[in-house]
């Protein structure tokens, strides 16, 4: 049965964008006014518009000894989408499938329960004696910060599909094939995408992480050396271009994705009955 519009209500109207851009111009007011009141002294706070003005110069490459922003911007993403991408190649189909057959595969799940609990920055030292520094180190950090949350909440979608669903396909004699495309998918979707979001938000702080410590290159890279020279409107740009890249993901990738799979099939999250 489809949901209720209550559940899943329209994106569309001036509202959806309005709100959005009426809090942002309110939290870049209260910046502007605590920059030009001085709470803080010029070089540690800078206004929105010298950031900007930072953030342009950046773009062209003028900032002394940094290359164009827009090339360490191009590393970032690729680094950042080659371990993402790995990660739920491999972390969603081994969600679905330990999901799916918990009895048989409960022997794996524990060394992966004994894992997840660790830091992906205590990696890093690990990952330089395996790999050295460089882009192997990066990716490494990235693919392993990315995977727990994809996998998790894939398993537990799958573990969590409402048992009334899984009867009654089996007394219509669903094989195997129709169940895992008919029932396992939807079902268990809300919780993928959830693990995607998470995972995505994931690589990309810990990939900034790596940058600071293992690159020479990237946003992670630009804005450790920015710090070094106590350049914070360099820094503040860096920060800003990581965010802008995540919420454009979040709006025009993710929620759209949503909107073409959970919204319009009425998929509810599953409750075990």
């Amino acid at each position: 049965m489809k949901q209720s519009n209550e559940e899943f209500p329209s994106r569309g109207g001036p509202g959806r964008w309005l709100r959005p851009a009426l809090t942002l111009v309110a939290a870049l007011s209260l910046w502007e006014i605590a920059a030009v009141l001085k709470l803080a002294p010029p070089f540690l706070l800078p206004t929105p518009l010298t950031v900007l003005e930072t953030w342009i110069s950046l773009a062209k490459g003028e900032a002394i000894g940094m290359a164009p922003l827009l090339s360490d911007i191009w590393i970032s993403l690729q680094r950042q989408l080659i371990g993402f991408g790995l990660a739920i190649l491999i972390a969603v189909p081994a969600g679905f499938f330990m999901g799916a057959f918990p009895k048989a595969t409960e022997s794996l799940l524990s060394p992966f329960r004994f894992l997840y609990p660790v830091p992906t920055i205590a990696w890093v030292p690990l990952t330089l004696l395996w790999f050295g520094p460089g882009w192997r180190s990066i990716l490494f950090i990235t693919f392993l910060s990315a995977f727990w949350p994809a996998f998790f909440n894939t398993y537990e979608g799958v573990r969590n599909l409402s048992r009334l669903h899984v009867r009654v396909a089996r007394i219509f004699g669903a094989t195997p094939l129709v169940y895992f495309f008919k029932v396992a998918i939807p079902g268990s979707l809300p919780f993928t995408l959830t693990g995607l979001r998470l995972s995505y938000g994931a690589s990309w702080r810990m990939l900034v992480a790596a940058e600071i410590l293992l690159a020479t290159s990237g946003l992670g890279y630009v804005i450790d050396q920015s710090r070094s020279m106590l350049r914070t409107d360099q820094v503040m740009a860096g920060i800003a271009t990581i965010g802008c890249i995540g919420y454009l993901t979040e709006r025009f990738v993710f929620d759209a994705l949503e909107s073409v799979t959970i919204a319009r099939w009425g998929i509810r999250r599953a409750e075990r009955r």
